[in-house]
Protein backbone atom coordinates (compact mmCIF):
# COMPACT_ATOMS: atom_id res chain seq x y z
CA UNK A 1 0.00 0.00 0.00
CA UNK A 2 0.71 3.47 -0.59
CA UNK A 3 2.84 5.67 2.47
CA UNK A 4 4.48 8.44 3.22
CA UNK A 5 8.38 9.11 3.28
CA UNK A 6 10.07 11.86 5.52
CA UNK A 7 13.53 12.16 3.55
CA UNK A 8 16.37 14.14 5.64
CA UNK A 9 19.83 14.92 3.61
CA UNK A 10 22.49 17.26 4.46
CA UNK A 11 24.58 18.73 1.08
CA UNK A 12 28.41 19.25 1.64
CA UNK A 13 30.64 20.59 -0.25
CA UNK A 14 33.61 18.36 -0.54
CA UNK A 15 33.61 14.30 -0.92
CA UNK A 16 32.78 12.32 2.48
CA UNK A 17 36.07 10.50 3.47
CA UNK A 18 35.88 7.37 5.90
CA UNK A 19 38.18 7.62 9.06
CA UNK A 20 39.11 5.43 11.75
CA UNK A 21 39.46 7.22 15.42
CA UNK A 22 42.07 6.07 18.09
CA UNK A 23 43.54 8.00 21.28
CA UNK A 24 46.54 7.45 22.73
CA UNK A 25 45.98 9.29 26.45
CA UNK A 26 48.48 9.89 28.50
CA UNK A 27 46.89 12.14 30.77
CA UNK A 28 45.09 9.81 33.17
CA UNK A 29 41.59 11.57 32.94
CA UNK A 30 38.69 9.22 31.54
CA UNK A 31 36.34 11.48 31.40
CA UNK A 32 38.08 14.66 30.18
CA UNK A 33 39.30 12.41 27.26
CA UNK A 34 35.80 11.31 26.68
CA UNK A 35 35.10 15.28 26.11
CA UNK A 36 37.70 15.44 23.88
CA UNK A 37 36.39 12.71 21.86
CA UNK A 38 33.16 14.44 21.44
CA UNK A 39 34.40 17.66 20.40
CA UNK A 40 36.83 15.93 17.75
CA UNK A 41 34.26 13.72 16.27
CA UNK A 42 31.38 16.83 15.86
CA UNK A 43 34.35 18.53 13.92
CA UNK A 44 34.88 15.52 11.94
CA UNK A 45 31.41 14.83 10.97
CA UNK A 46 30.08 18.60 10.88
CA UNK A 47 32.33 18.82 7.68
CA UNK A 48 30.56 16.11 6.08
CA UNK A 49 32.80 13.21 6.58
CA UNK A 50 32.11 9.76 8.38
CA UNK A 51 33.79 8.25 11.93
CA UNK A 52 33.56 4.46 11.28
CA UNK A 53 36.02 1.29 11.49
CA UNK A 54 37.93 1.89 8.60
CA UNK A 55 41.28 -0.37 7.31
CA UNK A 56 42.54 2.52 5.26
CA UNK A 57 43.00 5.69 7.20
CA UNK A 58 43.52 6.70 10.78
CA UNK A 59 43.57 9.99 12.65
CA UNK A 60 45.73 9.20 15.37
CA UNK A 61 44.90 11.71 18.53
CA UNK A 62 47.64 11.44 21.22
CA UNK A 63 46.91 13.34 24.35
CA UNK A 64 49.75 14.54 26.76
CA UNK A 65 50.14 16.36 29.52
CA UNK A 66 53.42 18.66 31.67
CA UNK A 67 53.45 18.36 35.42
CA UNK A 68 51.21 20.46 37.05
CA UNK A 69 52.52 23.74 38.33
CA UNK A 70 51.88 25.87 41.13
CA UNK A 71 51.28 29.02 40.49
CA UNK A 72 49.91 32.61 42.17
CA UNK A 73 46.82 34.09 41.88
CA UNK A 74 44.99 36.52 43.69
CA UNK A 75 43.05 33.80 45.53
CA UNK A 76 46.08 32.29 46.69
CA UNK A 77 47.83 29.07 45.05
CA UNK A 78 46.88 27.52 42.02
CA UNK A 79 47.54 24.25 39.84
CA UNK A 80 48.51 25.17 36.28
CA UNK A 81 48.76 22.46 33.66
CA UNK A 82 49.33 22.86 29.99
CA UNK A 83 48.09 20.10 27.48
CA UNK A 84 48.78 19.15 23.85
CA UNK A 85 46.19 17.19 21.49
CA UNK A 86 48.25 15.93 18.60
CA UNK A 87 46.68 14.64 15.65
CA UNK A 88 48.44 12.04 12.73
CA UNK A 89 46.31 11.20 9.75
CA UNK A 90 47.45 7.56 9.57
CA UNK A 91 47.56 5.66 5.91
CA UNK A 92 47.33 2.10 7.23
CA UNK A 93 48.24 0.41 3.75
CA UNK A 94 51.87 1.32 4.66
CA UNK A 95 51.80 2.86 7.80
CA UNK A 96 52.56 6.25 6.89
CA UNK A 97 51.84 9.76 8.49
CA UNK A 98 50.62 11.80 5.82
CA UNK A 99 50.08 14.89 7.99
CA UNK A 100 49.73 16.43 11.37
CA UNK A 101 48.59 19.22 13.51
CA UNK A 102 48.81 19.64 17.23
CA UNK A 103 47.04 22.36 19.46
CA UNK A 104 48.20 23.36 23.28
CA UNK A 105 45.39 23.54 26.15
CA UNK A 106 45.80 25.05 29.84
CA UNK A 107 44.10 23.52 32.93
CA UNK A 108 44.19 26.33 35.94
CA UNK A 109 42.25 25.56 39.07
CA UNK A 110 42.49 26.24 42.59
CA UNK A 111 41.45 23.33 44.42
CA UNK A 112 43.27 20.29 42.72
CA UNK A 113 46.18 18.88 40.23
CA UNK A 114 43.35 16.53 39.31
CA UNK A 115 40.79 19.47 38.44
CA UNK A 116 43.30 21.50 36.43
CA UNK A 117 44.12 18.75 34.24
CA UNK A 118 40.63 17.72 33.30
CA UNK A 119 40.02 21.38 32.81
CA UNK A 120 43.61 21.44 30.03
CA UNK A 121 42.37 18.12 28.39
CA UNK A 122 38.79 19.29 28.59
CA UNK A 123 39.57 22.55 26.46
CA UNK A 124 41.22 20.45 23.81
CA UNK A 125 40.07 20.23 20.56
CA UNK A 126 40.67 19.89 16.76
CA UNK A 127 39.27 22.82 14.53
CA UNK A 128 38.01 22.80 11.33
CA UNK A 129 40.55 24.80 9.86
CA UNK A 130 42.79 22.28 11.27
CA UNK A 131 41.18 19.53 10.28
CA UNK A 132 40.39 21.13 6.84
CA UNK A 133 45.00 21.67 6.85
CA UNK A 134 45.24 18.02 7.57
CA UNK A 135 43.06 17.17 4.39
CA UNK A 136 44.33 19.71 1.87
CA UNK A 137 48.27 18.56 2.99
CA UNK A 138 47.56 15.11 2.31
CA UNK A 139 45.06 15.70 -0.41
CA UNK A 140 46.96 13.69 -3.24
CA UNK A 141 47.32 10.74 -1.27
CA UNK A 142 43.54 10.86 -0.18
CA UNK A 143 42.17 10.93 -3.85
CA UNK A 144 44.62 7.70 -4.77
CA UNK A 145 43.66 5.92 -1.23
CA UNK A 146 39.83 6.97 -1.94
CA UNK A 147 39.91 5.91 -5.19
CA UNK A 148 41.41 2.60 -4.53
CA UNK A 149 38.74 1.90 -1.84
CA UNK A 150 35.72 2.72 -4.54
CA UNK A 151 37.12 0.27 -6.81
CA UNK A 152 36.33 -1.98 -4.77
CA UNK A 153 33.28 -1.45 -3.32
CA UNK A 154 32.58 -1.04 -6.86
CA UNK A 155 34.11 -4.77 -7.79
CA UNK A 156 31.97 -6.14 -4.75
CA UNK A 157 28.79 -4.32 -5.81
CA UNK A 158 29.22 -5.66 -9.13
CA UNK A 159 29.80 -9.09 -7.66
CA UNK A 160 26.81 -8.77 -6.04
CA UNK A 161 24.59 -8.25 -8.81
CA UNK A 162 25.79 -11.00 -10.53
CA UNK A 163 24.40 -13.41 -8.22
CA UNK A 164 21.20 -11.10 -8.27
CA UNK A 165 21.89 -9.98 -4.77
CA UNK A 166 20.70 -6.33 -5.34
CA UNK A 167 20.37 -4.94 -1.96
CA UNK A 168 23.84 -5.79 -1.08
CA UNK A 169 25.03 -4.72 -4.47
CA UNK A 170 23.11 -0.88 -4.20
CA UNK A 171 24.98 -1.14 -0.48
CA UNK A 172 28.32 -0.82 -2.30
CA UNK A 173 28.08 1.01 -5.13
CA UNK A 174 26.12 3.65 -2.74
CA UNK A 175 29.61 3.84 -1.27
CA UNK A 176 31.68 4.94 -4.39
CA UNK A 177 32.87 8.53 -4.43
CA UNK A 178 35.74 8.98 -6.30
CA UNK A 179 37.07 8.27 -9.48
CA UNK A 180 34.88 10.05 -11.80
CA UNK A 181 34.90 7.12 -14.64
CA UNK A 182 34.00 4.37 -11.75
CA UNK A 183 31.60 6.82 -10.71
CA UNK A 184 29.70 7.11 -13.31
CA UNK A 185 29.90 2.94 -13.90
CA UNK A 186 28.45 2.95 -10.29
CA UNK A 187 25.80 4.88 -11.43
CA UNK A 188 24.77 2.78 -14.91
CA UNK A 189 24.92 -0.37 -11.97
CA UNK A 190 22.94 1.16 -10.11
CA UNK A 191 20.54 2.04 -12.74
CA UNK A 192 20.09 -1.04 -13.81
CA UNK A 193 19.44 -2.43 -10.84
CA UNK A 194 16.66 -0.26 -10.48
CA UNK A 195 15.11 -0.35 -13.90
CA UNK A 196 16.01 -4.90 -13.07
CA UNK A 197 13.78 -4.47 -10.01
CA UNK A 198 11.41 -2.26 -11.41
CA UNK A 199 10.70 -4.69 -14.41
CA UNK A 200 10.60 -7.92 -12.15
CA UNK A 201 8.02 -6.00 -9.69
CA UNK A 202 5.94 -5.19 -12.56
CA UNK A 203 5.94 -8.45 -14.01
CA UNK A 204 5.01 -10.05 -10.30
CA UNK A 205 2.40 -7.27 -10.13
CA UNK A 206 0.69 -8.62 -13.67
CA UNK A 207 1.39 -12.29 -12.69
CA UNK A 208 -0.92 -12.09 -9.68
CA UNK A 209 -3.23 -9.92 -11.26
CA UNK A 210 -3.43 -12.54 -14.01
CA UNK A 211 -4.01 -14.94 -11.75
CA UNK A 212 -6.63 -13.18 -9.63
CA UNK A 213 -8.51 -12.99 -12.82
CA UNK A 214 -8.32 -16.66 -13.52
CA UNK A 215 -9.53 -17.11 -10.24
CA UNK A 216 -12.34 -14.64 -10.55
CA UNK A 217 -13.50 -16.42 -13.90
CA UNK A 218 -12.73 -20.18 -12.69
CA UNK A 219 -15.53 -19.07 -9.69
CA UNK A 220 -17.99 -17.84 -12.56
CA UNK A 221 -18.09 -20.81 -14.01
CA UNK A 222 -18.28 -22.89 -11.06
CA UNK A 223 -21.13 -20.69 -10.40
CA UNK A 224 -22.13 -20.60 -13.72
CA UNK A 225 -22.33 -24.57 -13.64
CA UNK A 226 -24.28 -24.66 -10.17
CA UNK A 227 -26.78 -22.50 -11.90
CA UNK A 228 -27.45 -24.48 -14.75
CA UNK A 229 -27.45 -27.60 -12.34
CA UNK A 230 -30.04 -26.50 -10.12
CA UNK A 231 -32.13 -25.35 -13.33
CA UNK A 232 -32.02 -28.65 -14.54
CA UNK A 233 -32.85 -30.19 -11.29
CA UNK A 234 -35.78 -28.08 -11.06
CA UNK A 235 -36.80 -29.05 -14.82
CA UNK A 236 -36.30 -32.78 -14.24
CA UNK A 237 -38.55 -32.52 -10.89
CA UNK A 238 -41.22 -30.89 -13.09
CA UNK A 239 -41.22 -33.32 -15.46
Amino acid sequence: GASSVNLRFTVVNNLPVMFGLEFVDESGSKKAVLDAKKKITKTITGLGHMIADNDKLLLRNTITVESPKEVEGKDGTMYLVTGELFVELVSLENNKVLATTSSESKGLDKRSEKKALEKAVKSMKLTKRSFSKILKEAEEELIAIMTNESKSYFEEGKSHYNLRKFGPAMASLSKVYYGENIIAESNNLMEEIRFTIQREEDERIARELAEKERERQAKLEAERIRAEAKIQAEKAKAD
